[in-house]
C-alpha cells in the first residue's frame, strides 16, 4: 500500500523457482518524493520471506533485497533525506531499523545465516554499516542519538558473536570487527568527539 503527496515511488519484485512459501512486502508512505524497492527471490527455499517500509517525510530512499529463505526486514524512517538499504542473502536473517531523523545513512548486508541486526535511535547526518557474513548466528545491536556519527560493525569469519555500540553525542566514530567465535563487544560513546577501534 502506497499513500501520501506527491510523487511517491514503490518498486516491489517478487519471483520463485520451486519455492514453497510466501514471500510478503508492505509498505506505507507518508510525504512526498519517497522511494521504495523491494526485490524477493527464493530457490529452492522451505520459508517465505518478509519485507515492511515505513516512510514518513520527504526524499527517503529504501531498498530491500532478499534471496535467502525465512528472513524479516522492517525498516521505518521518520525524517527527510535518509537512504537505507538492507541485502539478506542467507536465510534466517532478521534486519531491523526504527529510526527518526534526516539526511541519515544506514546499510546492512547479511550474507550468512541465522544472524540479526537492530538499528535504532533519533538524530541527523549519522552513518550505520552492519556486515555480516561467512559464517553464521551474529548478533549486532547499535543504536544512535545525536547527529554525524558513525557505527561500523564488521562480523566476518565470527559466529554467534555480539556487538553492541550505543552512541549518545555527537561527531562520534565507532567500529567493531569479529572474526571469533562467541565473542561479545561492547562501546558506548556518551559526548562528542570520541573514537573507539574494537576487534576480535
Amino acid at each position: 500500500m502506497s499513500s501520501g503527496a506527491g510523487t511517491n515511488q514503490v518498486d516491489i519484485g517478487q519471483s520463485a523457482n520451486n519455492g514453497v512459501q510466501d514471500q510478503n512486502a508492505l509498505v506505507s508512505q507518508t510525504g512526498d518524493a519517497n522511494t521504495v524497492t523491494i526485490e524477493q527471490s527464493q530457490v529452492l527455499s522451505l520459508a517465505g520471506e518478509d519485507a515492511s517500509v515505513t516512510q514518513v517525510g520527504a526524499t527517503n530512499i529504501a531498498t530491500i533485497v532478499q534471496s535467502g529463505s525465512g528472513s524479516l526486514a522492517t525498516v521505518s524512517q521518520t525524517g527527510d533525506g535518509s537512504t537505507y538499504t538492507v541485502t539478506q542473502r542467507g536465510d534466517n536473517n532478521i534486519a531491523t531499523s526504527v529510526r527518526t531523523g534526516s539526511g541519515d545513512t544506514m546499510t546492512i548486508n547479511q550474507y550468512s545465516a541465522g544472524n540479526s541486526s537492530v538499528i535504532t535511535g533519533a538524530g541527523s547526518f549519522n552513518t550505520i554499516t552492519v556486515l555480516q557474513e561467512l559464517r553464521d548466528g551474529n548478533i549486532s545491536n547499535i543504536g544512535q542519538d545525536g547527529s554525524d556519527n558513525i557505527a561500523d560493525v564488521i562480523q566476518n569469519a565470527s559466529t554467534a558473536s555480539t556487538s553492541t555500540i550505543t552512541q549518545g553525542g555527537n561527531f562520534n566514530v565507532a567500529t567493531i570487527t569479529q572474526s571469533t567465535v562467541g565473542g561479545t563487544s561492547t562501546v558506548t560513546q556518551a559526548g562528542s568527539y570520541n573514537t573507539a577501534t574494537v576487534s576480535q
